[in-house]
């Protein structure tokens, strides 16, 4: 039997589910504003339930707050939010509404919601707008189908019945879900594919569940095409083009050619500018009063909150105790006296046992402490410290201690960079700056 390796999938499928089991069917609308330099703006109108992994669907003010703020925090390639507004729906969801200020389509990812990314490319007074499906954190590996045909063929009945067995549930899920995008433009219009005319001279483009579903069934049906590429439901179509011709009416890269691109539609500097100082306000909102910067004094508190022993086992078994090294670790949560902006180093330097032993770690290395986590209001700290093994008559500890080294600001202020001309590999006086790309 000869195998192939199906084309690499863009595992629009994934996101899908992932979104759904996540939160269940969302709606998104968002409307961009694109400048030729590919700076950007796009207002997003959402429905979406805030369900947590225990299926607890709590509807309060803190929780609704809770849900957006993760949202807003998780959400990447956004500069500054404006205009933000939210409420419970009367169908239970949570309403959101806001302005997002991007420098880089293709960098937006809109935490947990929709199904389509952007890209946009300009050279000299040209443009090109693409769309494809969101991609998944965790695509999978390739498949490989069978090139002979005898087993192709039951390699496709597979696939069919798991695509039956898994439709009741994906209907489900499926059922409401949309997400539709509207642009506007610079420039006149060039050569576009899938992209639909919308009211004003803007383009539109449009996915729902049920289109999904409908095109899902259509290729599994499909004989001719079901021979040449692969279906899995957790990964999709391996032909990711024949997919949008099937969702949006013309096989090829979903795109909108751009002519004559002109003058930005909206100042971006300006507008950011003025959208920061709201959304400093809207920060606050989340996390409440921002707490003055820490000055150097004492730990407002130090506690053990989390214990972990793992002894050594006969490395013949080739099994861990939590699959860690053996040893003792302690969880800290450390209280600071204000706000800071980093924690740069967490050093243990004494530790004596009950009896006077010291289960200190030999190297430097395991002495410090691995990823601390800072609170969301940037005044907590939480820590893990790894100590030897005490011996079994070791009841306590007579001494913990060590250092903690921390960041705060002490105000900012607006530097020239020293830069004579913007073009790559230029010095600046400042910083050692240098400019690696325009």
């Amino acid at each position: 039997m000869f195998l192939k390796v199906a084309k690499k999938t863009s595992a629009w499928f994934c996101v899908a589910l992932g979104c759904l089991f996540l939160n269940s069917c969302f709606e998104v609308a968002q409307e961009f504003t694109l400048n030729p330099d590919g700076t950007g703006k796009v207002v997003i109108e959402s429905a979406f339930p805030n369900i947590s992994m225990n299926g607890d669907a709590e509807q309060s003010d803190e929780a609704l707050k809770k849900a957006v703020s993760e949202f807003i925090k998780n959400t990447k390639g956004v500069e500054v939010w404006r205009d933000v507004t939210y409420s419970w729906g009367d169908d239970g969801r949570i309403k959101f509404k806001g302005t997002a200020y991007f420098s880089d389509i293709a960098k937006l990812d809109f935490h947990n919601q929709g199904t389509m990314v952007f890209g946009w490319s300009a050279d000299g007074g040209t443009g090109e707008l693409t769309a494809d499906f969101k991609k998944s954190d965790n695509p999978g590996k390739p498949k490989e189908v069978a090139e002979d045909p005898e087993a192709r063929k039951k390699e496709m009945l597979a696939e069919r019945q798991k695509f039956r067995q898994s439709k009741p549930m994906l209907s489900g899920f499926m059922t409401g879900l949309k997400h539709k995008a509207v642009f506007n433009l610079p420039g006149n219009s060039g050569d576009t594919v899938n992209f639909k005319e919308e009211a004003g001279g803007k383009l539109g483009i449009e996915v729902t569940g049920e289109k999904l579903l409908e095109a899902m069934e259509k290729l599994l049906g499909d004989d001719k095409w079901l021979m040449a590429n692969s279906f899995d439901p957790q990964q999709g179509p391996s032909d990711i083009e024949s997919m949008s011709e099937v969702l949006f009416g013309e096989k090829g890269t979903v795109k909108a050619g751009r002519t004559g691109l002109g003058e930005p539609l909206f100042d971006y500097a300006a507008e950011v500018a003025a959208a920061r100082e709201n959304f400093a306000k809207l920060q606050e909102e989340f996390t409440g009063p921002i707490a003055p910067p820490a000055a150097g004094e004492a730990m407002k508190s130090l506690k053990i909150v989390g214990v972990q022993m793992s002894e050594e086992v006969d490395e013949k078994i080739g099994l861990r105790p939590f699959n860690s090294e053996p040893g003792l670790s302690l969880c800290f949560l450390g209280e600071f006296p204000g706000s800071v902006l980093a924690v740069s180093e967490i050093m243990l330097e004494t530790a004596v046992g009950s009896d006077g032993s010291d289960p200190l770690p030999e190297t430097e290395w395991d002495r410090k402490a691995s990823f601390p986590r800072l609170s969301e209001t940037n005044t907590a700290v939480m820590f893990e410290l790894k100590l030897e093994m005490p011996k079994p008559e070791v009841k306590s500890f007579r001494e913990l201690s060590g250092n903690i080294q921390y960041t705060v600001s002490g105000g900012e202020k607006e530097m020239d960079l020293g830069f004579s001309a913007l073009k790559a590999g230029e010095k600046g006086k400042e910083f050692k700056a240098e400019i690696d790309e325009i």
